[in-house]
């Protein structure tokens, strides 16, 4: 099989099995006046990455929110889940699906003046997928055999074995290219801290806890359509503020131009207000609980099973979604092509079976469990139900809720019973779910399971399938054995939704509902 292709579509991405798009709702683009050049462009997120190496991060598509305006990556995922060109102008797909050949961008330097060219692309995989460096995306590349230098401009991708998931990798982090300069130069710690890419925008400095701050690239390869190189704005600088409330008060004042996750009981007043628009970007929240199955009493299936039955799921959803999204299932979102209306079967909130299976399992006087989670809403809000809720079946939560940065070292050290987290889903294929998060190799096991031959199994066929229909089969099994083992309690999915400033013109947004930055400017 020989797939040639300078762009691709989403159905033509399912009919290759080499990747799939979902159906996402777009956002308005305000591009009917002349752009505006010049100005300093403020976002904010509420996720400060932990590294600016992007395949360093912990926060898949909300690290892009940083990354993404300082890096490109060799395809770019459209907000409608299609695949274009980017760093690389096209790609064929070869050898039954075992291999890819990318015929790259001539003319493009990194921001330090080094040639972007295969050899660049070939340090930056193979790098990722090093042991030594330790990178959290190198489940994304793990199905790569070799990385072959063709000629200056061309790269061919060999694989262990067909990996339907494997374009869609490469417009996301692992497909993010970095300078191989500095990288020599810089150790992976030091690298995280003064990145360097082919993109809109260069570094210029990151104040921990507060915000990093990005010039204009004035060699940037795109141009706008003035025919000037993009981007418009002379700077742009990422502010991280994680309570929703602080953010709309600095959007509203003027402060901040754009600023994702408002919750739903902002959206009426936002909508009504002749300065804000409220935005809708095609991945929603999906928020969960992760037992450590590797620590007493969560070792017990029962337990686990007792806390997933008492956590009332569809009151938790009223309170903080107010109805857009959906009570969980399984990991995968509504909009999902993995997502199944029917299964997994939404565990009951069942008080009096809870107690049951506590009382059979030896807890019957009750018992105490911490929850780890990170200090932010609604996160914070949703543990304190819970909290409430299990304190019904006789079990006393005690909620640990450190910064961001903190939560890796405890969650890593094991001395917890119960994680909660969510993430960003859909995702560009699902094995950038699947495989991170319940492989056999996952980088993010947050339940710590081990030996689950079934599961790890169900994982694999879903990666290595191309017929759609045949890989949708097997991530259903995965969500019913980790639902039916109860190794997670899925809460609820919220649909997000940003908000911005309307005199910030032609705002788009990438698949994952990142800002496109280099073509907006400010009236």
């Amino acid at each position: 099989m020989v797939i040639s292709i300078a762009s691709i579509s989403r159905r033509g991405l399912l009919q290759s099995g080499l990747g799939a798009g979902v159906v996402l709702t777009g956002l308005p683009a305000r591009a009917q006046e002349a752009p505006k050049r010049g100005g300093t462009i403020v976002a904010s997120t509420d996720v400060q990455p932990r590294s600016l190496d992007p395949v360093m991060g912990n926060a898949p598509t909300s690290d892009r929110y940083t990354t993404g305006h300082i890096f490109d990556s060799l395809l770019r995922q459209e907000e409608d889940g299609s695949l274009s060109p980017w760093l690389a102008e096209s790609w064929e797909v070869t050898d039954g699906g075992k291999g890819i050949v990318f015929r790259l961008r001539r003319g493009v330097t990194f921001h330090d003046g080094t040639p972007f060219n295969a050899e660049a692309v070939k340090i930056n995989l193979d790098r990722t997928r090093d042991p030594a460096v330790g990178a959290t995306r190198a489940v994304d590349l793990m199905g790569i055999e070799s990385v072959e230098v063709l000629d200056d401009h061309t790269v061919k991708i060999a694989l262990k074995e067909v990996n339907a998931g494997m374009l869609a990798a490469f417009s996301v982090e692992p497909g993010m290219m970095s300078s191989p300069k500095a990288l020599k130069e810089n150790s992976v710690a030091d690298y995280g801290l003064k990145p360097v890419g082919t993109g809109p925008f260069v570094f210029q400095n990151w104040v921990v806890g507060s915000h990093v701050e990005l010039r204009r690239n004035d060699s940037y390869w795109r141009q706008g359509v003035d025919g000037k190189a993009l981007p418009y704005a002379d700077n742009l600088r990422v502010r991280y503020i994680t309570n929703p409330a602080v953010k709309l008060i600095e959007v509203k004042a003027g402060s901040v131009h754009v600023a994702d996750n408002i919750p739903p009981n902002e959206y009426p007043g936002i909508e009504r207000d002749a300065n804000l628009t409220l935005l809708k970007v095609p991945p929603g929240v999906m928020q969960w609980l992760a037992f450590n199955t590797r620590r007493a009493p969560m070792t017990d299936e029962r337990v686990r099973r007792a806390v997933s039955l008492a956590v009332d799921r569809s009151f938790i959803f009223d309170l903080v979604a107010d109805g857009y999204g959906a009570v969980a299932r399984g990991p995968a979102a509504p909009s999902g092509w993995d997502y199944n209306p029917e299964q997994p079967k939404i565990p009951p909130h069942d008080i009096e079976e809870a107690r049951r299976l506590l009382a059979e399992a030896g807890y019957g006087k009750g018992l105490k469990l911490s929850m780890l989670i990170i200090q932010r809403e609604p996160d914070t809000q949703i543990a304190q139900v819970i909290q409430q809720q299990l304190a019904d079946v006789g079990i006393e939560v005690e909620i640990n809720a450190p910064d961001r940065s903190a939560v890796g070292a405890i969650r890593q050290s094991g001395a917890w019973d119960i994680y909660m987290a969510r993430f960003n889903v859909p995702r560009p294929d699902p094995v950038q779910i699947y495989d991170f998060h319940y492989g056999r190799n996952a980088s993010q096991n947050f339940a710590l399971i081990e030996g689950d031959e079934d599961l790890f199994a169900a994982v694999d066929a879903g990666r290595t399938h191309l017929d759609r229909d045949v890989r949708k089969k097997y991530y259903l099994d995965v969500q019913n054995i980790l639902v039916g083992k109860s190794y997670y309690a899925f809460l609820l999915f919220r649909e997000a939704r940003h908000v911005a400033r309307k005199n910030l013109r032609n705002l788009n947004v990438d698949g994952g509902g990142v800002w496109n930055m280099a073509e907006a400017w400010l009236a």
